[in-house]
């Protein structure tokens, strides 16, 4: 009888959620090598409800939006001189996710 894995350890987690947030390529290429290099599933590290789909996808949007204020915050005049949208394609290309970002602003 084989016994259940045993629960990956913090910076085995910690790794993962590295390896998934940063990959290039998006959140669907870092699932893939978070598996493959880690040997850790999405279902193995996170607990999803029967019905519902994981919500790693937030937290990947989230990463490159900090991403983008930091680079705003540490290069404010080449964010001037590039303009907004030029310059906020820059997280896009450093994450290797091409994807459209729309930043939510609460006033």
């Amino acid at each position: 009888m084989s016994q259940p894995a045993p629960d990956p350890s913090l910076s085995q987690l910690q790794h993962w959620f590295l390896t998934v947030m940063t990959a290039p390529g998006g959140l669907a290429r870092g699932l893939s090598l978070a598996q493959e290099h880690l040997g850790l599933e999405e279902s193995s590290v996170i607990k999803i409800t029967p019905g519902k789909r994981s919500r790693m996808h937030i937290y990947a949007r989230g990463y490159i939006l900090r991403l983008q204020e930091c680079l705003q915050a540490d290069f404010p005049v080449l964010h001037r001189l590039m303009g907004d949208e030029l310059f906020n394609f820059l997280p896009l290309t450093i994450s290797g996710d091409i994807l459209p970002v729309r930043r939510l602003c609460m006033i």
